[in-house]
């Protein structure tokens, strides 16, 4: 686990939490667990999306050298 998203995580979880709050009356251990796996791996697939767009645009930027045929 990548200990620098914890926070992110548990904010993230929460947020999801109170979407389902009036799913459930109370919160298990179990509902709790999965909400922050799934919020750590939404977290890990939105960065790797993100670095994916920035190395596609990155490649993008390269200019090839100009062959003019002489």
């Amino acid at each position: 686990m990548k200990q620098e998203l914890i926070g992110p995580t548990a904010t993230l979880a929460g947020a999801m939490l109170s979407k389902i709050e009036l799913e459930y009356s109370d919160f298990t251990r179990g509902i709790v667990a999965k909400t922050f796996e799934d919020a750590y791996y939404a977290l890990l697939e939105g960065i790797h999306r993100v670095d994916t767009a920035e190395e596609a645009r990155r490649a993008g930027q390269v200019q090839h050298p100009v062959q003019d045929g002489s």
